[in-house]
């Protein structure tokens, strides 16, 4: 089992990595729905990470390891997936050895010049 501190080193590690490569949340789009389980399973490690122009409005417990059940403290993936919304991004926030937090993002409106 992981520490809290080392969950907090990876959690920085990956930030560092998505901010270096300024990577988003991944996007759930209408066309996406068909194949959202694979479509999904690719979203980014963001870590602490928060990238621009996204805010953070969710965040899910999920089972990792394929063995939790619908009754446990973690949403299965089943579960994760009946949670997700079209026009949100999605990111890894923090990770465990069995568990993730997956963080829902809204993009932030953008600000217009004002005359």
């Amino acid at each position: 089992m992981l520490s809290g501190a080392a969950i907090a080193d990876l959690s920085a590690k990956a930030a560092r990595k998505a901010a270096r490569e300024h990577q988003h949340p991944l996007i759930v789009e209408e066309e996406d729905l068909p194949h959202l389980a694979e479509h999904i399973q690719h979203i980014p490690n963001l870590g602490d990470y928060r990238p621009p122009r996204w805010e953070l409005v969710e965040t899910y417990f999920v089972d990792s390891s394929g063995f939790g059940g619908e009754f446990d403290p973690a949403l299965t993936f089943a579960q994760f997936l009946k949670k997700v919304k079209v026009g949100f991004g999605y990111g890894l926030i923090e990770e465990g050895q069995f568990q993730v937090y997956i963080g829902e993002f809204a993009p932030k409106p953008r600000k217009g010049k004002i005359k």
